[in-house]
């Protein structure tokens, strides 16, 4: 069902399943940064999100696994997408970032409040401004 909502143990689970499926296909090592909703709901300031960001430009090996997951999981083929990756501030990039999740085939970072409420400020988008109002106070 591509409408369901994926709260912080569900976007854990889908990510460890994504990389349970990339370490069985032998696909190198990949990195993602995390924004948006799901990042949101792994720092528990939001219920649920329909998808998950990334500002990582996703291979095709890679979005192959994020669509085989979908399939697993129900969910929408683009559950994990790179469409914010042209909202990534300049000075972003994986050592100023915290890890969420680690695994033998991929790790997930979290950049800090800071950078996430700076690509949503930028983005201006008015269904933005409940998420900048909980990063705000950790800014």
């Amino acid at each position: 069902m591509p409408d369901e909502l994926l709260d912080r143990d569900a976007v854990l689970d889908c990510l460890r399943t994504l990389g349970d499926l990339l370490a069985q296909r032998n696909t190198p090592h990949q990195s993602i940064i995390l924004i948006g909703g799901s990042y949101l709901a792994l720092l528990d300031l939001r219920e649920a999100t329909r998808d998950v960001d990334t500002v990582t430009h996703l291979d095709a090996a890679t979005r192959l696994a994020i669509s085989d997951v979908a399939d697993l999981k129900g969910l929408s083929p683009k559950w994990l997408n790179d469409l914010a990756a042209g909202f990534r501030p300049a000075g972003l990039s994986s050592t100023n970032c915290s890890p969420i999740l680690e695994h033998r085939a991929l790790t997930v970072l979290a950049p800090s409040p800071d950078w996430v409420f700076l690509m949503k400020l930028y983005a201006a988008r008015t269904v933005d401004y409940d998420d900048m109002v909980v990063l705000w106070p950790l800014c």
